[in-house]
C-alpha cells in the first residue's frame, strides 16, 4: 500500500488527467493500444491505452463505473488498494493483449471488471457470491449479443479484455493475501 498519503492523490490526478487526454480525439491515435506502436517503442501506450476512448458515452460510461468503483473500494476501506490495482493492472494487461496477438484496444472496461472482481473478493459473502455469480452471467452472455457495445452500437467489445482483467484481479488478490511468501 501507500506510505505516504499523497500517492493516493497524485495517482488520482493522474488517472484524471489521462481520463481528460484520452478524450481529446487528436491524442486518441496516439495513446491507444495499437501493437505496430509499442512493438516500435511507444510503451507509454501500455497505460494511456486504458484512459483513451471512441466517444463521449463510451467515456461516461467508464468514467462513472470507475468513480462508482472508487466511491465503494473508499467505504471498504480499500482506496489505496484499489488504486494500486488500477497502476499495475493497466499496463499488465496490455502486455496480455499483446501476447494476446490483439492489434488494438482503448477504454477502462477490461481493468474496471479485474477492479469489480477484487472488491467483490474484498466483500462480505452476502455481496461477494452473488455478485461474482453475476458477473460470470454477464461475462459468458455477452459475447452472445453480437459483440457490440451498448454504450455504442459501432463499438466493438473486445471481450478478452474483460476475461483478462479478471484473471489480473485473481491474481493479484492472491499474490495480497496476508502470510503468502514468495520465496
Amino acid at each position: 500500500m501507500f506510505r505516504r498519503p499523497g500517492r493516493r492523490n497524485i495517482l488520482l490526478a493522474v488517472f484524471s488527467i489521462l481520463l481528460i487526454a484520452g478524450s481529446i480525439p487528436s491524442f486518441i491515435q496516439s495513446l491507444m493500444f495499437e501493437s505496430s506502436a509499442l512493438l516500435g517503442g511507444e510503451l507509454w501506450r501500455l497505460v494511456t491505452a486504458h484512459f483513451t476512448h471512441l466517444s463521449t458515452s463510451h467515456l461516461a460510461w467508464n468514467t462513472a463505473t470507475f468513480l462508482v468503483l472508487l466511491l465503494w473500494s473508499s467505504k471498504l476501506g480499500k482506496l489505496d488498494e484499489s488504486l494500486e490495482f488500477v497502476a499495475v493492472a493497466a499496463p499488465a494487461l496490455s502486455v496480455l493483449l499483446l501476447l494476446a496477438g490483439i492489434d488494438w484496444y482503448l477504454g477502462l472496461s477490461g481493468v474496471l471488471h479485474g477492479l469489480l472482481v477484487l472488491l467483490l473478493l474484498r466483500s462480505t459473502a452476502v455481496i461477494k457470491w452473488p455478485g461474482i455469480a453475476l458477473l460470470v452471467v454477464k461475462l459468458w452472455l455477452q459475447p452472445r449479443f453480437d459483440g457490440v457495445s451498448a454504450v455504442q452500437e459501432s463499438l466493438p467489445v473486445l471481450h478478452e479484455a474483460h476475461w483478462l482483467g479478471v484473471a489480473l484481479a485473481l491474481g493479484y488478490f492472491l499474490l495480497r493475501r496476508p502470510g503468502l511468501q514468495l520465496s
